[in-house]
């Protein structure tokens, strides 16, 4: 089994912000790639979760319910009771330090200064996949700040342009067992 995990804050007033590009590809996952899955609430897990077999993988869609810093908690849960290896756990989130229409996938490494990220590394470590969605630099902007505003629509369009790419090549992957470093960009 494989996690691909979305990261984002929970609650409407949070679901058009650029913190939640995790949520969106996920979702995107759910309904674009894999014909409409649906997300059901695990209390015991704290996160929305979505089981599908696809080209005979088995992958586990997962939004966990807390707020960013604490999702680690959350995507360790699942992990201990459905025995996931961390190499078999693939995040997907936010990056400032990507333009928007970049993407990046990438096994191991730091968090980057990503709280979500952080949670997950001290509770599994650091030896899982990353797929990094270019949300651009906050210019003269706190990071809480730039994060947590809603997308302009235009990059809205352009990063779910990026999430179909990417996304579909990592699910493509995971099928073939073929899983590698690699990068995205769209003009």
């Amino acid at each position: 089994m494989k996690l691909i995990v979305g990261l984002g804050n929970l609650g409407k007033e949070y679901g058009a912000t650029r913190h939640n590009v995790g949520f969106w590809a996920v979702d995107y996952l759910a309904e674009k790639v894999l014909k409409g899955e649906k997300f059901k609430l695990e209390k015991k897990f704290n996160a929305e979760t979505a089981e599908i077999n696809f080209q005979s993988q088995q992958l586990l869609l997962v939004k966990p319910l807390a707020f960013m810093n604490k999702s680690g908690e959350a995507v360790s849960k699942i992990a201990q009771y459905y025995k996931v290896d961390p190499t078999d756990i693939i995040i997907v989130c936010d990056d400032t330090y990507l333009e928007v229409g970049q993407a990046r996938v990438r096994y191991s490494g730091q968090s980057g200064g990503h709280n979500g990220l952080e949670s997950i590394i001290s509770e599994l470590g650091s030896d899982f996949w990353r797929v990094r969605i270019g949300i651009g630099d906050q210019g003269g902007l706190k990071l809480e700040d730039y994060v947590l505003q809603k997308m302009p629509s235009k990059d809205r369009k352009i990063i779910d342009q990026i999430i179909d790419i990417a996304l579909k090549d990592v699910v493509d992957s995971i099928a073939g067992n073929n899983l590698e470093n690699k990068s995205y960009k769209i003009n």
